[in-house]
């Protein structure tokens, strides 16, 4: 791993210490923890936009999603 420095509103550096899982695993584990988490949301977000943007320029056809009505249906015992 290597070492980084960074500047942090004093604040936000009291809330993170006082997390229990800081507490717990200690400051360094949770902010790497929270930037893994943050660029997981992002990604999902960026793959979600792009397939709004995808469908919204060439929307799918009536059947291109056909459910066969069968499949629709609960099964019998």
């Amino acid at each position: 791993m290597k070492a980084v420095q960074f500047t942090i509103d004093e604040e936000l550096l009291h809330r993170i210490d006082n997390h229990p899982a800081t507490k717990k695993r200690g400051r360094s584990a949770f902010l790497r923890e929270a930037a893994i988490e943050f660029l997981r949301r992002t990604r999902a977000k960026d793959i979600r936009d792009a397939y709004r943007a995808g469908y919204g320029k060439f929307p799918p056809s009536a059947d291109e999603f056909f459910v066969a009505p069968e499949a629709q249906a609960w099964p019998d015992k």
